[in-house]
């Protein structure tokens, strides 16, 4: 029960996040021109990550990397797929903490704006530096939901910045870790836009 509540708290964040961009880009409409490429665009970004563990305020770091293949669709909003990775070794006082998934995006152009919002599912990997019991890793599905912000600097780069809310529901107990926890991830990093064109044989 805890672990639905949990995502169906992700899932009305997200849809309430949706509905306000929906209004927002309305009331801007008559004043911005999407910036939107009509053409399938594969991207990939890498960034810093601030991990926020929820277990005893503690902080760790690391980075983020992965790719982004969105869809052109009319009416503004983008539906993209992307695959994520992140990887967060932890210290000498702290649990490393590393996930490898993917899920949904989606955007909304607004000039050289892009905010959006996503929906992810991960296999989360926790390695414990310095366990109270024989365990030294444990592993956990990661649901995770959040948005963000691309500012285009160029048809090709953008500045990025997002925010992800994980829920994480390991069976291993040490000394910092019992049951479910909820991190939370704020990156900063850089896109990098390839336009995708399918073959056409010759």
């Amino acid at each position: 029960m805890q672990i639905l509540s949990i995502r169906c708290r992700i899932a009305l964040s997200l849809l309430l996040t949706l509905s306000l961009l929906t209004v927002y880009a309305g009331k801007l409409h008559s004043q911005s021109t999407p910036t939107a490429s009509k053409e399938t665009t594969l991207s990939v970004f890498g960034a810093y990550s601030l991990i926020f563990t929820d277990r005893e305020a503690a902080k760790i770091s690391g980075v983020t990397f992965g790719t982004d293949l969105s869809l052109y669709a009319p009416g503004g909003f983008i539906p993209t797929l992307e695959a994520r990775v992140q990887i967060a070794p932890g210290s000498l006082a702290y649990d490393g903490q590393n996930t490898y998934g993917g899920g949904i995006r989606i955007d909304r152009p607004i000039k050289r704006f892009v905010p959006y919002i996503d929906f992810l599912v991960s296999y989360g990997h926790l390695s414990f530096t310095n366990p109270t019991t024989p365990y030294k890793h444990d592993n956990s599905v990661v649901y995770a939901g959040g948005g963000g912000l691309e500012y285009n600097l160029s048809s090709q780069w953008a500045a990025r910045a997002d925010y992800l809310f994980e829920h994480w529901d390991v069976g291993t107990t040490s000394n910092r870790i019992s049951g479910a926890f909820s991190p939370q991830i704020i990156t900063f990093g850089i896109t990098y836009r390839i336009p995708f064109r399918p073959y056409k044989p010759h």
